[in-house]
């Protein structure tokens, strides 16, 4: 058995993930060592030779001191980058919803916009319509006020002449229309 305590020293409880980071670095610290020693010798070392030239100086305060920096270094660093992360994530989350918030309010604006537009062109249309109807209802009683003063025109000249020339007039044009109506056959 081991007459070392490495792992008592550098952990302090179940729950010291700072701890067993800095272990895991001791191992491969350790690792590292026992490789080096086999590329200088061609063999592994023994129990012994572990214990008085790695133990010894991987078991000091500083040692341990330093194991346990460089574990807090490693969590920094995963946390930092964590929450780089997620940061970055939260800040393109906040980008997505402002353009979609851009977006819906031009859109609101857009069909507001357009009820507007469509609501003042149906206005202007309707107006043009009633300008129209009026001035075609005008147009017409102008028409047929001019047709009836000109159909009395006759009755007015007629009125109007001596009482002589009225009779020869009269029987005149009841002569003309007569073979005017008579000359049309329908």
């Amino acid at each position: 058995m081991w007459n070392h305590r490495i792992f008592d020293e550098i952990i302090e409880g179940d729950d010291d993930f700072v701890g067993m980071i800095a272990y895991a670095i001791y191992k491969q610290e350790k690792i590292k060592w026992i490789n080096v020693q086999y590329e200088k010798t061609g063999s592994y070392p023994v129990k012994d030779e572990i214990d008085r030239y790695f133990h010894d100086v991987a078991s000091t305060p500083d040692s341990l001191a330093r194991y346990r920096q460089q574990a807090e270094n490693i969590v920094n660093k995963f946390t930092q980058l964590s929450l780089l992360e997620e940061l970055d994530e939260y800040k393109k989350q906040l980008r997505d919803d402002q353009i979609i918030l851009s977006i819906e309010e031009k859109l609101y604006k857009s069909k507001a916009k357009t009820i507007f537009e469509n609501v003042i062109s149906g206005l202007v249309a309707s107006g043009i319509i009633v300008v129209l109807s009026v001035f075609l209802f005008l147009y017409d009683k102008m028409q047929d006020e001019t047709f009836n003063q000109a159909s009395r025109i006759p009755d007015i000249i007629q009125n109007n002449l001596p009482d002589s020339l009225n009779d020869d007039l009269s029987t005149d044009v009841s002569e003309k229309t007569n073979r005017k109506l008579s000359d049309k056959s329908y």
